[in-house]
């Protein structure tokens, strides 16, 4: 959710919130009559890890346009392009939990656990993007841009680089 401030022509702000969800991976371990000191293994045993983050930030965007038609009449046709700066504030929460079954010397055994760890990184991080806008006329525009956030994680986490691309459409009533 955001929310915008068109200050001039050239400069706008930007300032948003959001939650990121549903991220994560599984690892599976599966021993077929695996010997380990004399005991034997069977089935298979994962790790589940979840990762989920809020995130807020503010963006100073400075833009330009090209007109597109360059004929009499004012169609309304525009070619937009604009560069953006700003920080992003996140938190992110890791969660991993093991489940698995199989047996050991014969004996079965199923595992399924509340959550095992949670790991909690926050931080601040710069932001820098570009975007193009097509406004067909005073009524509908067409845009894509891309995001590229520096250093999201470290500590426990591992620090990540991400790029985030954007397609919208806008109609103006």
């Amino acid at each position: 959710m955001g929310l915008g401030l068109q200050q001039s022509d050239t400069i706008a702000f930007e300032f948003y919130g959001g939650t990121v969800d549903g991220f994560g991976s599984t690892t599976t371990l599966t021993a077929t009559n695996a010997v380990v000191d004399g005991n034997t293994f069977n089935g298979s045993l994962s790790l589940k890890e979840d990762i989920s983050s809020k995130l807020i930030g503010a963006n100073v965007v400075f833009s330009s346009q090209l007109r597109l038609i360059d004929d009499q009449s004012d169609t309304g046709q525009k070619l937009s392009f604009a560069g953006k700066l700003g920080l992003i504030s996140y938190k992110i929460e890791d969660e991993l939990t093991l489940y698995g079954s199989g047996t050991i010397n014969g004996t079965s055994y199923t595992i399924s656990s509340p959550v095992l760890l949670k790991i909690k990184e926050s931080g601040t991080a710069p932001i820098i993007g570009a975007k193009l806008n097509y406004a067909a006329n005073d009524d509908l525009e067409f845009r894509f841009g891309v995001d590229y956030v520096a250093g999201v994680g470290g500590g426990d986490l591992v620090e990540a680089d991400l790029t985030i691309y954007n397609i919208g459409v806008s109609v103006r009533f």
